[in-house]
């Protein structure tokens, strides 16, 4: 089953049940923060990654890994406060997010995001192809900005965000199997 009739089926169960969909929401968010510190060379475990997100001091690892965790827990709270907030994801959204993270190049990350738009009726490859390509873009920018904005482009086309735990294999196959793994997970529990 491909991933438009799973997202269908997962559609059809929605609401989920709060208690769910809160569980969901920090599982996500911390396994989410983990796997993306590491991919940008962090030593952290999951378990020290939590007890940083629960402000707490974790010995043996440097002031840089516990700030790398607070800055993109902040830039990820900020992504899940806008979709909570009902504000639409937009090129100004975008750009705050971009602004947020510092990037010495707001100009070129300017660039790509204004390009896209959420109005646009695209298909799965198509919403695929636009990740893909912006995350291309971004990577040499910043990886973690890369990951929030494919995430970014995901939800504001209707589907689940997913966790870029590796980069082995091509990207599209990254995506793709990370976005089964969620709509899988999330069939699952609902």
């Amino acid at each position: 089953m491909g991933i438009y009739e799973k997202s269908s089926i997962l559609n059809s169960k929605k609401p989920f049940p709060k208690y769910t969909q809160n569980s969901l929401a920090e599982d996500f968010k911390l396994r989410f923060i983990y796997h993306s510190i590491n991919i940008e060379g962090s030593t952290l475990n999951l378990l020290e990654t939590k007890v940083i997100l629960e402000g707490i001091t974790v010995n043996n690892h440097s002031l840089e890994e516990h700030l790398m965790v607070t800055r993109l827990e902040r830039v990820y709270d900020y992504r899940v406060n806008t979709q909570k907030n009902g504000k639409a994801f937009n090129f100004k959204g975008l750009c705050t997010l971009a602004e947020i993270t510092n990037i010495d190049h707001i100009e070129e990350v300017y660039s790509i995001l204004e390009k896209i738009d959420f109005e646009d009726k695209l298909n799965w490859n198509e919403v695929l192809d636009l990740c893909v390509e912006i995350h291309d873009k971004l990577i040499g920018i910043n990886g973690y900005l890369a990951r929030l904005i494919v995430n970014y482009i995901l939800i504001g086309f209707g589907y689940l965000p997913i966790i870029i735990k590796d980069y082995k294999g091509s990207l599209e196959g990254v995506i793709e199997n990370s976005e089964n793994e969620m709509i899988d997970l999330y069939l699952e529990l609902v």
